[in-house]
């Protein structure tokens, strides 16, 4: 998946967060500042807040995907401590002990750079190969 991100998305490239349902509602614009082979640099908010997003934690979705090519992570970044079960937010976070949610920009840029999809299971919008 790296291969695809560092091939695809370039500095000063702008995405959108996930947001809520299909077709989406709710996203919000962040702005990729960097690409190096070891992480991205983003850019979120009004505030333009800088964020740097370690390769590792792409390389743990992939990882994920890897074990489990049929299936699915959901795309729910909360504030909280403990991020949600079973979503990019836990996988992403837990790669490299992030103490804040930040997994909607990773599944964001994956997505941008073809390597998931988004789709909903139920009312819970999730991510796949």
């Amino acid at each position: 998946m790296w291969n695809n991100v560092m091939a695809t998305l370039s500095p000063g490239q702008q995405l959108l967060t996930p947001g809520r349902g299909i077709p989406a509602n709710r996203q919000r614009p962040f702005i990729i500042t960097g690409i190096t082979h070891a992480h991205i640099d983003i850019e979120i908010g009004k505030s333009k807040t800088p964020n740097r997003l370690p390769r590792a934690m792409f390389d743990a979705v992939d990882s994920y995907f890897q074990r489990r090519p049929a299936g699915c992570l959901r795309i729910a970044a909360e504030h909280a401590v403990i991020p949600t079960q079973d979503s990019v937010d836990e996988v992403a976070r837990a790669a490299v002990h992030f103490p804040r949610a930040i997994g909607n920009y990773v599944a964001a840029i994956l997505e941008a750079a073809g390597c998931v999809r988004y789709f909903m299971n139920g009312d819970q919008k999730c991510i796949r190969i």
